[in-house]
């Protein structure tokens, strides 16, 4: 009766190495990067943090409050790379913007108020003059607001493939679980 427990505790060490190796090997995560994580066998569906240390199993996240978690139990991680600004993208806006607000105020200076009609010929100028002074200071603007915003680029994190567990079956001994994640 011996044997059994024998080729159950080798088996249990065999398949117990894969599990400690996998969570040894290095993430591409450091101390003071922003995650995204997801660890639904502790309650964490979704959470957003900072990385206040990386141990070789278990991962500490800042979230107002520090949180350990053993990287095995993680389902999903995202690090958050150097956040782009949005300089170009607000000083089109600014542009477009300006150059309408610039129009709309050229053609206002331009109508006859004595008359109260519109002399077309004479309302082109301040028109076209108003629109690119109004796109050239809503240019310089909207790059300027534009800069100061960041849009943060998440890059998913690659865990582990296979995952091998090995625990007690409630006093009938031991249980082998397997899972591929694709």
């Amino acid at each position: 009766m011996i044997t059994p427990r024998i080729a159950s505790l080798t088996a249990m060490l065999f398949l117990a190495t894969p599990t400690g190796l996998l969570a040894q090997r290095d993430l591409p995560v450091r101390p003071g990067d922003r995650v995204r994580l997801s660890a639904p066998s502790h309650g964490v569906e979704r959470l957003e943090g900072t990385v206040i240390s990386l141990m070789p199993d278990t991962i500490v996240v800042d979230r107002g409050e520090p949180l350990a978690l053993p990287i095995s139990s993680l389902t999903r991680l995202a690090v958050s790379r150097d956040g782009k600004s949005r300089t170009r993208a607000g000083a089109t806006v600014g542009f477009w913007a300006g150059a309408v607000a610039g129009a709309a105020i050229g053609a206002a200076s331009a109508a006859s108020v004595d008359s109260g009609s519109w002399d077309y010929n004479a309302t082109f100028g301040p028109i076209v003059g108003g629109a690119l002074a109004g796109g050239v200071v809503g240019l310089g603007l909207g790059a300027l607001i534009g800069s100061t915003v960041k849009v943060h680029r998440w890059e998913a994190v690659p865990l582990h493939r296979i995952r091998v567990d090995v625990v007690t079956n409630r006093g009938r001994g031991l249980a082998v679980s397997a899972s591929l994640v694709f």
